[in-house]
């Protein structure tokens, strides 16, 4: 089979970027400039959580585009977006950023596990993937990758790029090292809703509730604990579940990190050493084993003195504590919440 994308070309010695999903399950590799210049091109690294692939062609003296910093852009800063949409020859397509953080939840691009898109109404196109989006300086501040788009798959005014500051921690680790490792402390999450806010005495609805802690983890050693609610990495915000995977998955492994929690009313903040993500063959274990595979879609556990202290019930209280809830289920959807004591049914 053949597919066709878009690239650009990042160093003088034909180093080129584009998104994994153009390369994936494929050999052989072919790329023509705008030039039309034919080469064939080998494939140096990729990394599917974000969606990018680093390939290279043989020369010397290659024209380039520099990497330029997303965090600068602003909504309403004009973008540029080249590629070649349904395989036409090079195009090239003016915009506005609309948007900047974007999570596509209910989108193909979910699966990309490090979401933070730009959201640009220049018009994107299937082919344009891999292409850059470029600000008025002719610096690349984002890669092309996702659409919304119309039933047969054409454009309505909604295209995503990966922020080209996430980007370039990516491709650095690719050219270094031949791939990208992101690291991980062992935490597994929900984002903050008015519900969950509200039961917890915060003031706003932002943050990720920590619903279960890895054994043996980063995350464990730290003194980080279940129901507490992370507010901010590095001293940055981080208002959902995805900032905080980010925030954390760009990291070397190694490092140190300060983690600000929500805990018993106040705010605390601990230090936590990353690590690189477990291999596929690794055993992940959480601290607790029961199952949400039910038609509430809830996980529950016996109430523990720790617990009664944290969600203010007394301690020879009897019950079972609620501590995850999936949000697809008839539990979420009748509003029982983390946090809430189950006492009898029916």
């Amino acid at each position: 089979s053949i597919a066709l994308g878009s690239g650009f070309i990042i160093n003088s010695d034909g180093y080129i970027v584009t998104n994994n999903h153009v390369v994936k399950n494929f050999d052989l590799f072919t790329v023509t400039l705008s030039d039309g210049r034919d080469f064939d091109a080998k494939l140096i690294g990729t990394n599917e959580v974000t969606d990018l692939a680093v390939l290279k062609i043989e020369g010397k003296d290659f024209p380039y585009l520099q990497l330029g910093s997303s965090d600068d852009l602003d909504v309403g800063d004009w973008a540029i977006a080249i590629g070649s949409p349904f395989g036409t020859e090079v195009s090239l397509t003016v915009g506005v950023i609309s948007a900047k953080g974007r999570r596509l939840t209910d989108h193909p691009a979910k699966n990309h596990i490090l979401q933070d898109f730009i959201q640009t109404d220049a018009a994107i196109n299937p082919g344009n993937s891999g292409g850059p989006l470029l600000n008025t300086d002719g610096k690349v501040i984002g890669i092309n990758t996702a659409i919304r788009a119309t039933r047969d798959g054409g454009y309505i005014g909604m295209g995503f790029a990966i922020p080209s500051d996430l980007a370039t921690i990516v491709i650095d680790s690719i050219l270094e090292k031949g791939s990208f490792q992101r690291s991980y402390i062992g935490i597994y999450m929900q984002s903050i809703n008015p519900d969950l806010a509200a039961s917890f005495n915060l003031k706003r609805d932002e943050g990720a509730l920590i619903n279960d802690i890895v054994n043996n983890s980063p995350a464990s050693h730290a003194g980080l604990l279940q129901g507490d609610i992370i507010l901010k990495v590095n001293g940055k915000e981080t208002p959902d579940v995805y900032s905080v995977q980010t925030a954390i998955a760009l990291l070397q492994p190694g490092s140190k990190i300060s983690i600000q929690v929500w805990r018993d009313n106040k705010e605390i903040t601990l230090e936590v050493t990353v690590i690189a993500f477990p291999s596929k063959n690794s055993k992940i274990v959480s601290t607790k084993d029961e199952s949400m595979d039910n038609d509430l879609g809830i996980k529950v556990q016996n109430l523990t003195p720790q617990l009664a202290q944290r969600f203010n019930y007394k301690e020879d209280q009897e019950g079972v504590i609620i501590t995850k809830v999936d949000p697809s289920k008839t539990g979420a959807l009748s509003g029982l919440t983390p946090g809430l004591l189950i006492i009898s049914i029916n």
